[in-house]
Parts: structure tokens; C-alpha cells; sequence
């Protein structure tokens, strides 16, 4: 698939699915000149005929990444931002 910046990215399946998915989800990694972003879809959506890849590419986290942990904000020994 191309991206709108231009990046070629390949799509391919990763073995590991949680337990008890492994009938209806798949995991997949997405990569690209180095990067490498992983996503979570219904097996169904990705055996479909009509993939959406530039959805799944929104929906990914890159490798190691988590949706639910963000930056870390300074706590009170941190310098300043400016």
C-alpha cells in the first residue's frame, strides 16, 4: 500500500493473537522504511477482498507502543519546558 506521504508499507500477519481470538482477530504488522506499526482487526475484515489497509494503518501502534500509555509528564525534579 502507498501512503499519502509517499511510504510503501507491506502488511503481513504476526502468529501471536491473544487467547481465545484466535478464531476471530488477527494481528498484523505494517511496515515501512524501518518503522514498524502493529494492529488488531477481525480476521474477517482482513480476508476480505476489499481490505481497507489505510484504515488498519490509522488504527496501528507502533511496535512496542500501547493506546493507553502516553507521554510522561514532568513530575516536580523536571526541568521546565520552554
Amino acid at each position: 500500500m502507498v501512503s499519502s506521504d509517499g511510504r510503501i508499507w507491506t502488511f503481513r500477519p504476526r502468529s501471536e493473537v491473544r487467547k481465545g481470538e484466535t478464531d476471530t482477530h488477527v494481528v498484523l504488522l505494517a511496515e515501512s522504511l524501518g518503522e514498524t506499526r502493529i494492529v488488531s482487526c477481525l480476521r474477517v475484515e482482513w480476508e476480505s477482498a476489499a481490505t481497507d489497509l489505510g484504515g488498519l494503518l490509522a488504527r496501528s501502534v507502533p511496535e512496542g507502543g500501547s493506546r493507553g500509555v502516553g507521554p510522561s509528564s514532568p513530575g516536580p525534579s523536571d526541568p521546565q519546558a520552554f
